[in-house]
């Protein structure tokens, strides 16, 4: 089967950018076309809120190099003040980007439920697992135990579970990606404990500094 190559090209368009109306099919008009596109700049403020006055945010994090390759998660407790409470990263073994987030969340809440008696609320950038928690989505095989322990610690312990942007994940993040770099589990009790990275970030959600967010497409709040 023979394909010209604008019609290829036109293919292709269609499904980079969806949101453009393009009826040529020549090269020359195709060309053109891109040339003088210039997408529009959609932008969200994004920031580590703080928790209120008795309760504890606890904010986790799944790295994986590689999907499947070897993996890593992060997570950290903070309370009203956005200090530092506890903060953990450690080793998963070989999995795949959705495992090491739901891993993440489990080891999370298995410290949480049983060391921490106050309001929980816990934050993932990952909406694919707070669509599965919610059931949204249908969970795959894989990790349906994880699930479904997941939400039971979650009913039982009032646990409060929200989605947050990746740009206001950092801390999480980077204790993910710490464990990467050590490979090897590692606790941290205060803040004069973290490396100074962390520290610098804890520092920055503190003062309310906000993120922003650009995306070419507009932006939901619901969407990672």
């Amino acid at each position: 089967m023979v394909i010209h190559i604008e019609t290829a090209v036109h293919q292709v368009i269609r499904v980079l950018y969806p949101w453009l109306r393009i009826q040529e099919h020549k090269w020359v008009d195709l060309i053109s076309t891109l040339g003088k596109y210039k997408p529009k700049l959609h932008h969200h403020i994004v920031k580590w809120e703080l928790p209120m006055t008795g309760s504890l945010k606890c904010n986790t994090d799944g790295a994986t190099k590689g999907n499947p390759g070897p993996s890593f998660y992060g997570f950290c407790i903070r309370d009203h003040k956005g200090d530092l409470c506890y903060a953990q990263a450690g080793v998963l073994g070989q999995t795949n980007n959705v495992q090491a987030e739901a891993r993440a969340i489990l080891e999370a809440l298995r410290y949480w439920v049983t060391t921490v008696d106050a309001e929980k609320v816990l934050e993932t950038d990952s909406l694919t697992m707070i669509n599965f928690i919610k059931g949204v989505w249908r969970v795959p095989w894989e990790i349906s135990e994880i699930v479904e322990e997941i939400k039971t610690m979650i009913f039982k312990q009032g646990v409060k579970i929200q989605h947050i942007f990746r740009e206001g994940n950092q801390l999480a993040d980077f204790l993910a990606n710490h464990a990467a770099e050590i490979d090897r589990k590692v606790e941290y009790q205060s803040f004069k404990e973290l490396p100074s990275t962390g520290r610098k970030i804890i520092n920055t959600d503190k003062q309310q500094i906000p993120t922003l967010r650009i995306r070419t497409r507009k932006i939901n709040h619901h969407q990672a």
